[in-house]
């Protein structure tokens, strides 16, 4: 029997795809984008590149358009005939490539069973990793992403942390050592240097170390030998897994006159031109159809990444005043002020779908007083207290947690239980899995490890 059903579908422009692709390009990709474009567009001008006044085109150039007309129509035609085929022949001659480092970690999945989706999160997971092999990002920012719970989200990065080489999709040095030494059979105390006391070991304090631990001297020496011999950067080795280069940013926020005032710090759309001389050309008698048409379709190009980089502007600039006045107390006070943002709060206050505001964030970074930040950084999940007291973010939250723990009786380490109801008593409500989750964050030990260690 045919049923008949009526559905409305939004579907997006190839315009707006592009703007979309535009909006979510790092500043790098972005110039490269350009750079790309300036040497296929001979109408487009970069005023970076020196000289005021537009060339005019130099004799001969309108055969050398009709050629450029003509070879444009055939990689048409040789663009729609390669997209039927199945098998590209080029793939037989291609020249072999250095393995990535998430070629590596999906290899290792391959073949164990997990789902589409999963596949998905990892390789996300596996393209996220900074020059270090380090994944930044929270899990709740992964759940947010792909819709999944942050318990999901904790078990997928879990798996991730399993793989080779040891110390892969840590969040922080700490985390990515104590991995490595609880894979190679490393002691508790050398677990708990790395996690609690590596600022210290770096310094090398070893007496401040014992005295805090209640070894000797000679014990946290042995450790640091052994802590010596791991790898900070498990990245490294793989294509692509070298230390990345300086970190340009995309806005600055500073203090203005007691308030906060974001703006861009790179413009691409400043550099580009179009070169009139050629649009004069077209507009002559004697031009041909294919050339004008030519000219005329590489026209519309210029002016549609320059109305795309103008929107992406536009909406990093705003992007940029809302976080600044949303996190006033961040850029005035430090990290301890970080307050909760959600993303969805700040789309709907800049009329824009939070799938939008994902894009604008990623891979863009800010400046201020206090170095520079992914924009992710500024969007944290909050906690508050029944009473209805201010929401703290995230944090804030790990850093009253590992200030509790710093305290505890060593003898009589506090569990997860005790630790979630003293945060309670503090105003953060929060329960006994997600404690576990932050101290794991923070490489901290649970209740019996960090007894076993007073034992030694």
């Amino acid at each position: 029997m045919l049923n008949l059903e009526q559905k409305q579908i939004q579907a997006l422009s190839g315009k707006m795809i592009e703007s979309l692709r535009v909006l979510q390009m790092p500043r790098g990709e972005l110039e490269e984008r350009i750079e790309e474009l300036y040497a296929e567009n001979p109408l487009l001008e970069l005023d970076s590149r020196g000289g005021e006044s537009q060339p005019a085109p130099a004799e001969g150039s309108l055969k050398k358009l009709e050629w450029l007309a003509s070879f444009d129509e055939q990689n048409s035609a040789y663009r729609a005939a390669d997209s039927d085929e199945e098998d590209d022949w080029l793939e037989n001659i291609a020249a072999p490539r250095e393995e990535t480092l998430a070629d590596s970690l999906m290899e290792q999945l391959a073949g164990r069973g997990f789902s589409d989706a999963d596949m998905k999160i990892f390789r996300c997971v596996a393209e996220s990793l900074d020059e270090r092999g380090y994944f930044t990002e929270s899990a709740a920012e992964l759940a947010s992403r792909f819709g999944i719970t942050e318990d999901e989200a904790e078990r997928s990065l879990g798996v991730m942390k399993r793989l080779d080489p040891p110390g892969i999709c840590a969040s922080s040095l700490a985390e990515c050592l104590a991995i490595q030494l609880e894979r190679s059979g490393g002691s508790e105390i050398e677990r708990e240097i790395v996690t609690r006391h590596l600022e210290a070991l770096a310094k090398r304090q070893f007496k401040t170390i014992a005295q805090k631990m209640k070894i000797t001297p000679e014990r946290v020496l042995e450790a640091f030998d052994r802590i010596k011999t791991l790898n900070p950067k498990p990245a490294n080795g793989f294509a692509g897994g070298e230390p990345a280069g300086y970190v340009r940013p995309d806005v600055t926020v500073s203090l203005r006159g007691g308030g906060v005032a974001a703006e861009l710090c790179f413009d691409a759309g400043e550099s580009l031109s179009l070169n009139h001389r050629y649009l004069e050309l077209a507009r002559s008698d004697d031009c041909p159809e294919d050339v004008r048409s030519y000219i005329e379709g590489k026209a519309r190009e210029i002016e549609q990444i320059s109305l795309n980089i103008r929107r992406r502007n536009k909406t990093l600039t705003e992007l940029a005043a809302c976080i600044a006045e949303e996190q006033r107390g961040f850029f005035q006070r430090g990290r301890s002020a970080l307050r909760p943002l959600r993303m969805k709060d700040v789309a709907e206050k800049l009329g824009l779908h939070e799938s939008t505001v994902s894009r604008a964030v990623s891979g863009k970074y800010l400046q201020c007083r206090w170095g520079v930040f992914s924009m992710s950084y500024f969007f944290s999940k909050g906690y508050g207290s029944e009473g209805g007291g201010a929401e703290i973010a995230t944090q804030q939250v790990k850093e009253k947690l590992k200030a509790v723990i710093s305290q505890e009786d060593r003898a009589a380490p506090y569990s997860d239980q005790k630790l979630s109801e003293m945060l309670g008593l503090m105003g953060i409500e929060i329960s006994r899995r997600t404690v576990a989750k932050y101290r794991g964050e923070l490489g901290i030990a649970d209740c019996r490890a960090r007894k076993a260690v007073l034992r030694r």
